[in-house]
């Protein structure tokens, strides 16, 4: 399985100090994880970070808290839901136990894993999302992109595996209250 932290080069030193403790957090618990620096676009970032994937991945962003234990109870929700895309964050659905969506419900990607058609159909839409949603295209709403992409049911996975950090949105203006409620280790 791949490991991929999605960023970009003009990132926050908060992002980047992030993905340093990301990346040994994982390394901790004998994980190596690869990290894609990309431009503004995050759709492209992405695109970018997946193009080369021939496995199953678990994609991140550059802005997230892992839970004790990550990768044990990564393994266990892969186990409980074979070959589905599994979300580990949830802050937009109203669910407080693991739950199946259908694919256009998506909502945030800050930890999600995709089994490799996912990946691939995700890698291959993605001119055809440029062309049909260009306003969303242009505005970098990845979640819209993978909601576009995955086109299957999928699961949210609860408790989540993830927190994200209180960091200053790239996307959107101001500081966003984006953090769950249902983060394992605080529960």
């Amino acid at each position: 399985m791949r490991l991929v932290i999605v960023t970009y080069s003009d990132a926050p030193e908060c992002r980047k100090e992030n993905v340093k403790k990301i990346q040994e957090h994982l390394k901790n618990e004998g994980v190596e994880v690869e990290v894609y620096v990309g431009g503004k676009n995050y759709i492209e970032n992405i695109y970018n970070a997946l193009k080369t994937s021939k496995e199953d991945t678990i994609m991140m962003e550059d802005d997230i808290i892992l839970c004790k234990d990550f990768m044990k109870n990564v393994q266990k929700a892969i186990q409980e839901h074979p070959d589905k895309v599994i979300n580990f964050f949830n802050v937009v659905k109203p669910c407080s136990e693991t739950k199946e969506y259908e694919g256009h419900l998506w909502t945030e990607c800050q930890c999600v894993f995709l089994p490799k058609r996912v990946v691939y159909r995700i890698v291959d839409l993605k001119e055809s999302f440029k062309r049909n949603l260009p306003k969303s295209y242009e505005r970098n709403l990845a979640d819209n992109y993978l909601a576009f992409s995955i086109r299957e049911t999928w699961v949210q996975y609860i408790p989540c595996l993830v927190q994200q950090n209180a960091f200053k949105s790239t996307i959107y203006e101001g500081n966003i209250d984006s953090q769950t409620i249902f983060f394992i280790d605080d529960l």
